[in-house]
């Protein structure tokens, strides 16, 4: 776990790994945490999220 990332990501992740088809190891934890918080973030603020931005908060 990162501890810059607030636990209330982890927290959506674990809600999203109980709704996949394919089970998330525990090893992409961290990188979908910071996922869904830049995601949120943007949706906050009212940014658009285009399939580009999507591709640079994935990688």
């Amino acid at each position: 776990m990162n501890n810059d990332i607030p636990l209330k990501y982890y927290d959506i992740v674990d809600e999203y790994s109980t709704e996949t088809a394919e089970p998330v190891s525990e090893s992409e934890h961290d990188a979908l945490a910071y996922y869904f918080q830049l995601l949120l973030t943007r949706l906050t603020n009212n940014e658009e999220i285009s399939e580009e931005a999507q591709q640079e908060m994935a990688s």
